[in-house]
């Protein structure tokens, strides 16, 4: 949000004489950042998924005025925000963010970390943005009515890349068909509630219905649905964001209750969105930069990691 209000001052001083007005335009805008907006007196729009890709005419929030011109085009808009939906739009020109100091991070490792994140940004984030775009319509298409084809085509979408699993474990065949175990019917019914309620009370309830295998499948499944609104939390993501910021949760590694597993992945993802904000990531390179930014400490010679610092990722 800093960053938009940034580029509006300074496209003021290039344009003295213009009106400029920064706005927000985003597929989806959580509650809480509306009220922050408002609270600023920065206008948003919300534009969903299906008005970009089926030619429907934009609509505009009744809480949101937006200065038109004649021909029913915005006024006045500042740059946009780092930040991407999935859909088809173009992340090719995204500044890339850089990271100038970490808490018990040596110049060097800053060095090799901007590295990665320059390569990861140029070479896996453009595919990878794809790759999620079209899991994320398969997961909206089929509501109510996944099986297991199905979700094996969103798991492998999200998870194979050329470098290799973006995700370990995490979608490996056994933790699949420890989720495939569920009855299918009582498993579309909580992914729905998941994704449509925002009750995080559900995942709680994912876990507690015996996915513990694939527990941290579900936060993936709700990053899809809202990137901008979730992320998605594993050991090696939790363990990167607490070089960032404090988290106030334990680990989803170590056995917790679904009244605490809920409880602490809110408390998780709530850092994940300020250190998101703070430093300018967009959304869809959240899981890999926590994971590099852990994985550079502990496992140093990770040789994806080396790959991303050295260039050679393709």
């Amino acid at each position: 949000m800093f960053k938009i209000l940034d580029y509006c001052d300074e496209f003021r001083e290039l344009n003295p004489t213009e009106f400029v007005e920064p706005m927000i335009i985003a597929n989806i805008i959580p509650s809480e950042r509306k009220r922050r907006l408002s609270h600023r007196g920065i206008s948003y729009r919300e534009i969903p998924e299906i008005e970009f890709t089926g030619g429907i005419s934009p609509t505009i929030s009744d809480h949101t005025p937006v200065p038109m011109d004649p021909q029913g085009q915005v006024m006045n808009e500042s740059k946009p925000t780092h930040s991407v939906s999935n859909t088809n739009l173009s992340i090719e020109k995204l500044p890339i963010p850089k990271l100038s100091k970490l808490p018990e991070y040596s110049s060097s490792e800053i060095g090799d970390l901007n590295d990665a994140i320059s390569c990861f940004y140029q070479v896996v984030l453009p595919r990878k943005t794809i790759r999620e775009a079209e899991a994320a319509e398969v997961l909206k298409e089929f509501r109510g009515k996944y099986n297991v084809e199905i979700l094996d085509k969103i798991f492998d979408l999200v998870d194979k890349d050329p470098t290799g699993p973006l995700f370990g474990q995490t979608f490996a065949r056994p933790n699949r068909n420890r989720l495939y175990g569920c009855q299918m019917a009582g498993l579309n019914h909580m992914i729905d509630k998941l994704l449509e309620t925002g009750d995080l009370g559900w995942l709680g309830r994912w876990q507690d219905a015996g996915n513990r295998g694939m527990k941290g499948g579900a936060t993936v499944l709700m990053y899809l649905y809202s990137p901008d609104q979730y992320n998605i939390w594993l050991p090696k993501t939790h363990r990167g964001l607490s070089m960032f910021t404090r988290v106030d949760a334990d680990s989803p590694q170590k056995k917790m209750s679904p009244q605490e597993y809920t409880i602490y992945y809110k408390r998780f993802n709530e850092a994940a969105i300020a250190v998101r904000e703070e430093y300018g990531f967009v959304s869809q390179a959240m899981d890999w930069l926590l994971w590099a930014v852990g994985e550079i400490k502990e496992n140093p010679g990770n040789r994806s990691l080396r790959s991303h610092i050295e260039g050679r990722t393709k």
